[in-house]
């Protein structure tokens, strides 16, 4: 519907979970059903009786309170009110939706600008709408995570309890080898806990599946960047044996590049600024930022050969798997080479432990695919260097000899 899902509408939700009688009652009887635009909300989650005389039958009345009664037409685009309520107000109708009831007759949903009643439009300023926009983006760094659990005056006494949930873990909780699922479910239901407080306090959060994503990254950032690294002191001794292989296969290699592995000659140039990129790793507490320095390592690598194709001047465009453009496709096998290059080049011999971190303390979703695809992609790189043996890779291959004189 335009470019709104009624899904995260508050007025629809709220037809949905406070009135689905009287949206029952509509809906038999084929009513028109107007549902005011988000933006024209405010940060409104409660709506009166009153309000849900946002119902209406087409081109007839409803009353809102029992008796005030409200005329009104629809041309093209337009509600016009012709009495009741204010008379000649007019709103624009931004979407349309058919929907059906139990009989199988259709009722229409209308998306309006704002609510048919004036005294229900929210005023808010353009800095307002930009705030509940910026809420509604999923986070992506630390500091959004913080910022997003602070926002709200009303998670101040959830987020104290949560401070002490972790301070008694780190100053009482011994994590052991062998017990580290244990160790992320008693994170988990802190998380968990302090999850539950907020939404039982703040109605905007709750109804909206968008923030409630939110508030679960951010609370699982929030716990694990504070006890990172007495989480991953452990973690990094059961993933020593696979990361002294990494430090060797990484000093012993330090040269290769996609002629040895083999790479199509398109694929083989300079990834400096990936190398650049995954040597940050090791400054990353949460799962959320390690994977995002995984995802941010696997575009460089797409930048890095369009750059050097651009600097050939060759007019040659490539892109990864899946994106459906015009171009170069780099497959994954030859993605997954070119990260090998990237590990062994960077010395990143920490690598098995920071996947290992991410398996076992993450709990929630990732802001979209792509930075689960990263954890794979690199688990595969992985698993290439710790399975091969570049001796031979690296060996020129000899130009076949003809025998014919």
């Amino acid at each position: 519907m335009a470019n709104e899902d009624l899904e995260f509408n508050p007025f629809y939700l709220a037809l949905q979970n406070q009135f689905s009688n009287q949206l029952s009652a509509a809906q038999e009887k084929c009513f028109t059903i107007c549902i005011p635009s988000s933006s024209s909300l405010g940060q409104t989650t409660k709506f009166s009786k009153a309000f849900v005389g946002e119902i209406y039958e087409e081109m007839q009345y409803y009353a809102t309170d029992g008796s005030d009664k409200i005329l009104f037409n629809i041309e093209l685009n337009m509600i016009r009110i012709i009495s009741g309520l204010q008379k000649n107000f007019e709103i624009q109708i931004i979407g349309e939706e058919l929907g059906y009831n139990k009989k199988f007759e259709q009722y229409r949903f209308l998306l309006i600008e704002q609510p048919l009643d004036p005294n229900f439009k929210m005023p808010s300023s353009n800095d307002d709408q930009d705030s509940a926009l910026d809420k509604l983006k999923p986070v992506e760094t630390i500091n959004e995570c913080y910022d997003f659990l602070f926002e709200f005056p009303e998670h101040k006494a959830a987020m104290l309890e949560f401070d002490k949930g972790i301070y008694t873990f780190l100053t009482s909780y011994v994590v052991v080898i062998g017990y580290l699922d244990h160790a992320a479910k008693k994170l988990r239901s802190l998380a968990d806990n302090c999850e539950k407080q907020i939404l039982a306090m703040n109605n905007q959060i709750s109804m909206d599946r968008r923030l409630t994503d939110n508030l679960r990254i951010s609370l699982e950032s929030y716990i694990l960047n504070q006890v990172h690294d007495q989480l991953f002191k452990i973690i990094s001794k059961v993933c020593k044996n696979e990361c002294v292989q990494i430090t060797k296969k990484c000093k012993d290699n330090l040269n290769i590049d996609g002629k040895s592995l083999r790479l199509d000659s398109k694929f083989c140039c300079p990834l400096d600024s990936a190398i650049k990129v995954i040597k940050q790793l090791d400054s990353f507490n949460t799962p959320l930022q390690k994977a995002s320095c995984l995802k941010k390592s696997i575009d460089t690598v797409i930048t890095d050969v369009n750059a050097h194709h651009r600097a050939m001047d060759d007019g040659l465009l490539v892109f990864r798997e899946g994106q459906h453009k015009e171009g170069v496709t780099i497959t994954s096998d030859e993605l997954i080479s070119l990260l090998v290059i990237v590990v062994i080049r960077s010395s990143c011999d920490n690598l098995p432990s920071h996947l290992k971190f991410i398996e076992t303390f993450h709990w929630t979703d990732f802001p979209n695919s792509e930075y689960n695809y990263s954890i794979v992609t690199f688990k595969a790189s992985l698993r290439f260097i710790l399975s091969e043996t570049f001796d031979q890779m690296m060996k020129p291959s000899l130009e076949p000899v003809s025998l014919v004189r």
